[in-house]
């Protein structure tokens, strides 16, 4: 077999002495390139890092705008899911207690927050919008009152409580 003009030794001679020797002239370009790279992959991991990092910061602001959102759609829709007592403003006072005492037997839950110019569904007067309303509900209706009903039922709650807990304690 004839080598080529340029060449001193065949492959496998090439190979060998790479595998024992080595090739000093090629190790600092091959060093080189591993370096280079390196860096570039250091610096797609950097890139893909601050990429992830944005994606993760725009789905955060997302999901609190969308947050948000729920929030707002739950307050203002939230009275409509419940059956509301009506001409509850024709009551006599012990009317007003009757019912407040049927609310006070049956377990409740009360929301607060300012109004939106809602009436007492107890007495009938308005709820001024700078107002606290008091939405309670309970397994029957959900009423919204005043904070002079309110505290009537409160009254009343704990009346019934005291009867309640009388044989108990």
């Amino acid at each position: 077999m004839q080598r080529p003009s340029g060449w001193q030794m065949t492959p496998i001679e090439m190979v060998r002495r790479l595998l024992v020797d080595g090739l000093p002239e090629y190790d600092t370009h091959i060093r080189a390139a591993q370096e280079a790279m390196e860096m570039s992959t250091a610096s797609a991991l950097l890139d893909d890092g601050a990429r992830t990092l944005a994606e993760s910061r725009r789905a955060v602001d997302r999901a609190t705008r969308l947050q948000q959102q729920t929030r707002e759609l739950l307050i203002a829709y939230r009275s409509h899911r419940f059956r509301v007592i009506s001409g509850s403003n024709d009551l006599s006072d012990a009317g007003r207690h009757s019912v407040l005492r049927v609310l006070a037997s049956e377990s409740t839950r009360t929301f607060v927050g300012l109004s939106r110019g809602a009436a007492c569904m107890l007495c009938g007067s308005r709820i001024k919008s700078d107002e606290l309303e008091y939405q309670i509900e309970a397994v029957s209706l959900a009423v919204t009152l005043d904070f002079g009903c309110y505290r009537l039922f409160s009254e009343e709650k704990e009346r019934a409580t005291s009867r309640d807990c009388e044989p108990h304690c």
